[in-house]
């Protein structure tokens, strides 16, 4: 007879059980929290491959500026007698044009690091100005004129620059593509700030080829796309981020033509509507 505690002998042939593993609900919240991270890092990098031409010419500009201000300095000593003032005036540009550079190189470093997310008080208007400058020389190159209608009374706002910088940035570059292919009216960039007690509001409104209902009902889900070589995963990830942030973000068909969208953020982390 068998000892209480031994193990039974298995039949020829036969396989052992095996017990699933029980995984937990904190390891659950783990991976999914990496697959998030792992989708904005892809998202940033799609992004950033869509404006190379733009980041090239961004960083050249300042860069070209500093070489004529600096032969231009040189000129200027050289003379007899030298002019100082004058040298003095393109010795200032060249400080300027090198602080433009950097900047723009920081916010494209931020950009593609993904660094780890600091909500500290921000301004808004800051962050709509600064992506504005990114995507400057694409909007010539479609021929889009830009406006910004920026409210002075936005107050400061807790968020993560480079969050907010991306999803800004996938909201504009939504709209430049749904411009491309418009030729019978002039094609316009509105993005507005919009403060009250509560929070603030950002729109970004397009004078493109719009969406209809069905899709705008979905364009914030994973995956989905519209786009030939889409991801469908920008958007998405815009919404997660500004959800993140106690807000919330919505697309609207615009009246004449195109679409508008928004996002709102609380100033104190908590939206009451």
């Amino acid at each position: 007879m068998p000892h209480p505690t031994s193990r039974t002998p298995r039949k020829p042939g036969s396989t052992a059980r095996t017990r699933p593993k029980h995984i937990s609900a904190r390891a659950i919240r783990s991976l999914d929290s990496k697959l998030r991270q792992h989708n904005r890092e892809q998202d940033r990098l799609w992004q950033l491959g869509q404006l190379m031409a733009t980041i090239a010419h961004e960083v050249n500009q300042p860069l070209a500026a500093l070489v004529a201000n600096a032969g231009a300095a040189v000129r200027w000593l050289a003379g007899d007698p030298p002019r100082i003032d004058k040298a003095r005036q393109a010795l200032t540009r060249i400080a300027t044009d090198a602080n433009r550079a950097s900047s723009v190189i920081a916010r494209i470093r931020a950009l593609v690091g993904g660094a780890d997310v600091q909500r500290i008080p921000l301004n808004l208007n800051s962050i709509v100005q600064e992506v504005i400058v990114l995507v400057r020389t694409e909007l010539r190159r479609h021929n889009i004129s830009v406006r910004a209608e920026l409210d002075e009374n936005v107050r400061l706002v807790r968020c993560d620059r480079v969050q907010m910088q991306q999803v800004l940035l996938s909201l504009i570059v939504n709209a430049i593509e749904a411009m491309v292919a418009v030729v019978t009216r002039p094609k316009l960039l509105a993005i507005a700030t919009v403060a009250d007690v509560a929070g603030v509001s950002v729109s970004v409104e397009d004078s493109g080829t719009g969406l209809d209902e069905l899709v705008l009902e979905r364009v914030f889900e994973p995956f989905y796309t519209t786009k030939p070589r889409g991801m469908g995963i920008g958007l998405a990830i815009s919404r997660t981020i500004v959800e993140e942030h106690g807000g919330r973000i919505w697309a609207v068909p615009n009246e004449a033509s195109g679409t508008t969208f928004r996002f709102r953020l609380p100033f104190n982390g908590t939206l009451v509507e």
